[in-house]
């Protein structure tokens, strides 16, 4: 199973800590390049980047912003 996600990327939501981290985690084993966002301290952010980076994501961005905002959603939907 090792691999399935080369060559994507996968925005994951809530993903700087809890189950979003967790499911970020396993996409990264897969090889997914990962777009995480969500709402956090920048120690956490790092934190994450940090696990999903040793897990063996190739690459690895950060949004972030409220979705209950829907102006803000709609400029990170055009930034991503």
């Amino acid at each position: 199973m090792a691999g399935q996600l080369q060559g994507k990327r996968s925005f994951i939501t809530g993903s700087f800590q809890g189950v979003g981290l967790g499911i970020a985690t396993v996409f990264a084993r897969e090889g997914a390049a990962l777009v995480l966002h969500g709402l956090g301290e920048q120690s956490v952010i790092d934190s994450a980047v940090a696990q999903v980076k040793a897990a063996g994501s190739p690459k690895v961005e950060t949004y972030v912003s409220d979705l209950r905002d829907v102006s803000a959603t709609e400029n990170l939907v055009k930034e991503i």
